[in-house]
């Protein structure tokens, strides 16, 4: 389920304030987490996402779409697949896995009616 896999991946490769501040919230449920990784130009050929993060001074600037983002409107949070290497070879190498939280910049569209929640 996409929220323990986004828990595993903060506990693996998160920070130790993102370990410290998310995954507690995570194990008792206070919040939920989702994946962001598949766009609607590129379907499940995540090497052709065009989502990508530049760093601006002591943060990241992140610009794109995604769809079918698991937990996207129940979810507080999600790890979005970005390109943080547009030339690297092979693609998959310039590929980053950004937490983002709901808020301001971070909008979920309408939910479609499928099976699941």
């Amino acid at each position: 389920n996409s929220h323990l896999i986004m828990a595993a991946a903060v506990e693996r490769f998160g920070t130790e304030d993102q370990k410290q501040r998310f995954l507690p919230r995570f194990a008792t449920g206070e919040i939920r987490g989702g994946l962001a990784l598949t766009e609607p130009s590129c379907g499940t050929d995540l090497q052709a996402i065009r989502t990508k993060a530049h760093k601006e001074g002591d943060h990241y600037l992140i610009n794109g779409s995604k769809t079918w983002i698991s937990n996207g409107i129940e979810g507080d949070c999600v790890a979005l697949l970005v390109k943080t290497d547009t030339e690297i070879q092979p693609r998959h190498k310039g590929m980053s896995l950004f937490l983002a939280e709901k808020g301001p910049g971070f909008s979920v569209g309408p939910k479609l009616e499928k099976l699941g929640y």
